[in-house]
């Protein structure tokens, strides 16, 4: 059987690599000259984690990752802290950890894999088309057209795959992304120990530190309602300035971005609900559902995703409409669970404070999100 996977991101390196082992040979096609990441740090749940795990990377996460302890919600105007969030038990009640690390490094990594497993990845391949019937793909690109009786799209928001199965398009969600890193030495290390999240009026942060690199990561996700896509760096970039000004009460933070070697500003996207996979097309992670970055849980449900393709080959289900079936129930509620996440962290004060509040009488609605979100799927 002939597999196309297209896209060399975090959830199509990991299809590549599950599927190989699950005794297939997929065919991994990027429209890039070179391996290329995007971004700077990112957060894995430990449903991801434990996937990884599973596949021999621990030993070398415990080398590029952090393992916090806790999650620290602060209110950004007043510096009051509103919840914290243990991490301690989660290798205990999820079977894997909570971690952070590098987007580059993470890709490295599950690239290095691919090498050694001998998987045919092609570069500087550009998708203008998939065709698709009962029988066969074909994949038409740049370089020529590939039959394939399976395509399966990990080619993120912008997926070229996803038009052959819908015509809806990626809806700006009037939010954007501001993602940099500073060095932690230039810092107050001590002030960014755990994972920090700073909420307030149509905005918030995170910030945490990558201790092996020296590095603390930072995104700031603000509301806005013009639609502008560039990204630049500090050296020249009025933009840092225009961030600044949200962080004037909060001295540490704003020194922390002030510092930034790097800051890309990023428009967040959804889309429209629809069927993600047919019987011989399939999408994965954001090229199937991007979701708000509320509960951190992009890059863990393309893991996932990839790891369910595998699963189902593995036992001889090569219907890629059953990977949208088993996966719609989880990507749904963990959707949702992110957007309303988010609707809380940007409330007006007086009723942020209100709904932490009443998580910290009620813990279990928290708690319920969470347990749903890291469940190990490797257990169903």
């Amino acid at each position: 059987m002939k597999i196309i996977i297209v896209g060399a991101g975090i959830s199509g390196l990991s299809c590549a690599i599950f599927l190989k082992e699950a005794g297939y040979k997929p065919t991994l096609i990027e429209k890039n000259t070179e391996l290329r990441s995007f971004g700077a740090g990112l957060q894995l749940g430990p449903n991801a984690v434990s996937i990884l795990n599973k596949y021999g990377f621990s030993e070398e996460l415990a080398k590029l990752a952090s393992f916090p302890k806790k999650i620290r919600f602060n209110n950004l105007k007043g510096n009051q802290n509103l919840l914290e969030v243990s991490l301690e038990d989660y290798e205990n009640i999820f079977g894997a950890k909570y971690c952070y690390l590098m987007r580059s490094d993470l890709i490295n990594m599950l690239y290095k894999k691919c090498l050694d497993l001998d998987i045919d990845i092609r570069f500087d391949h550009i998708v203008e088309s998939v065709e698709a019937n009962s029988k066969e793909c074909i994949l038409n690109t740049s370089l020529g057209s590939i039959k394939a009786n399976k395509i399966i799209g990990a080619d993120g928001i912008n997926s070229k795959v996803r038009d052959s199965l819908t015509k809806n398009e990626p809806i700006f969600s009037n939010k954007v992304a501001w993602r940099g890193t500073a060095l932690l030495s230039d810092l107050d290390p001590n002030f960014f120990e755990d994972v920090g999240v700073w909420v307030s009026n149509n905005m918030h942060a995170v910030f945490y530190p990558i201790l092996e690199k020296n590095i603390l990561n930072f995104v700031v996700i603000t509301k806005e309602n013009d639609f502008k896509g560039y990204s630049s760096s500090y050296s020249n970039s009025f933009e840092v300035d225009e961030l600044l000004q949200k962080f004037e009460i909060n001295q540490k933070l704003k020194k922390a971005i002030s510092k930034s070697q790097n800051l890309f500003r990023w428009n967040i996207y959804t889309m429209p609900s629809f069927q993600w996979a047919s019987a011989n097309v399939g999408l994965i992670g954001d090229a199937a559902h991007p979701i708000l970055p509320f509960m951190a849980q992009g890059s863990s449900l393309g893991i996932e995703d990839a790891y369910q393709v595998a699963l189902n080959f593995a036992q001889k289900d090569t219907n890629l409409e059953n990977l949208y079936r088993k996966r719609k129930l989880k990507v749904t509620r963990v959707a949702y669970y992110s957007k309303t996440s988010g609707q809380i962290y940007h409330l007006p004060s007086s009723l942020r404070k209100l709904a932490f509040t009443f998580n910290s009488y009620f813990p279990y609605f928290l708690s319920r999100r969470l347990s749903f979100a890291y469940k190990n799927i490797l257990n169903d």
